[in-house]
């Protein structure tokens, strides 16, 4: 197993960058940069799984890594790399060809040291490795206290991790990332308050703090504080506009507030995103239900099924006559309820909704209707006998 070795000691040349990159004429590139810049040794890795197996078995010291890659990409890689005991601190320069800044700031914000921008710039390039090599050789106090708190994190260490990022709070007030460090410590030691006083603390030093802002928002989620979590969305929704998941989470927000078309305008804009994938549609479905948007869940629903599928659609607009009636809206009910009917018109369960919702209204000859088709199609129905019973009792 290898390990990061100290490059306080090192000259240029002594350096093993590891370049990962599935375009070969970028990779490419690349060697021929780093080569002219007076780093002679590389290795190549496609992937970051590739790349994974590399680091295992080869001294490596330096990682130059594209962002979007097959297999495993270039974050998912920094993040495996960052959740080693043995290669945690390991220098990582992303590269990405991302126009969007949140996407970057995300990738920052996931620990990588540094990144720059495709094409790449020999003076750039040199300028960053040279950082990184000043860090590793002549580290800042500041810096020396977040690798220890990173590294007794990693092991789980959780009061030396706080320990360390309270003395780089310490150092650097007006830096987020301490701050950052020690919410997510205090949240998995079960200290949600404070863990809310550093997420908070992270956020006001920097509002572009994606990973604060979600991790703060999944705690006021998981208390169902909508007053608190809808104000962390809507900024998560402007820093990553192309997220589906983040609009998901603020249009249920809204539709737990009442707020229909706030929480429609998000879930539309989340089925624009799914690019008509089934899987994607079906969820939308049930967060449509939940906010009330019956008749654009019936919608959604229609793109995803064909008309062959009787019994699915029959079943679905019963289900969704019955949130209907449960919120009284009994004429949009009705309309459901006679829809499934004409797809499986013996059904049992709907004609007996249907028969209630008949009830409800006072519309009770035309419940009586439907009860006596009921008894003719399933004669030992205790159900119908009960409502038609009730029928007769007004009826007389």
């Amino acid at each position: 197993m290898k390990t990061v070795r100290s490059l306080k000691t090192m000259q240029k040349e002594n350096y093993t960058l590891l370049i990962v990159e599935d375009n070969q004429s970028m990779s490419k590139l690349l060697i021929s940069l780093v080569n002219v810049l007076g780093y002679p040794n590389t290795l190549t890795a496609e992937n970051g799984v590739q790349a994974w197996g590399i680091i295992q078995q080869e001294q490596v010291d330096i990682i130059l890594c594209d962002l979007i890659m097959p297999v495993m990409n270039g974050l998912d890689l920094l993040r495996k790399i960052r959740r080693s005991k043995k290669f945690y601190s390991l220098p990582f320069i992303m590269i990405t060809g991302a126009d969007n800044q949140s996407e970057i700031m995300y990738t920052l914000q996931s620990e990588v040291d540094h990144y720059m921008l495709k094409p790449p710039n020999a003076e750039k390039l040199d300028e960053l490795l040279s950082l990184v090599v000043r860090q590793k050789k002549n580290p800042t106090n500041f810096e020396k206290a977040i690798i220890a708190g990173k590294y007794f994190y990693l092991n789980k260490n959780f009061n030396q991790a706080i320990k360390s990022f309270q003395i780089a709070s310490q150092i650097q007030p007006d830096h987020p990332t301490s701050y950052y460090y020690m919410g997510k410590i205090y949240r998995q030691m079960d200290k949600d308050d404070l863990a809310i006083q550093n997420y908070t603390k992270s956020i006001s030093l920097s509002g572009l703090y994606i990973n604060a802002l979600l991790e703060l928002a999944d705690i006021y989620e998981q208390r169902q504080d909508d007053g608190k979590l809808i104000p962390l969305l809507q900024k998560v929704v402007q820093l990553l506009p192309e997220n589906i998941n983040i609009k998901k989470s603020l249009g249920a927000a809204y539709g737990r507030c009442k707020d229909k078309n706030k929480a429609s305008t998000q879930l539309q804009k989340a089925v624009k995103l799914t690019k008509g994938d089934r899987d994607q549609l079906e969820e939308l479905i049930e967060y449509f239900i939940e906010a009330g948007l019956y008749d654009e869940a019936d919608d959604l629903f229609l793109r995803k099924y064909r008309e062959e599928d009787k019994d699915e659609i029959a079943y679905f607009w019963n289900r969704l006559g019955n949130c209907c009636r449960e919120e009284k809206a009994l004429s949009k009910a009705k309309n459901f309820y006679l829809s499934a009917l004409k797809y499986c018109p013996q059904d049992m369960e709907t004609n007996l909704n249907l028969t209630r919702l008949l009830i409800d209204e006072k519309d009770y000859q035309g419940a009586k209707s439907y009860v006596n088709k009921i008894l003719r199609l399933f004669p030992g129905c205790s159900e119908a006998k009960e409502l038609r019973k009730n029928i007769d009792s007004v009826l007389s």
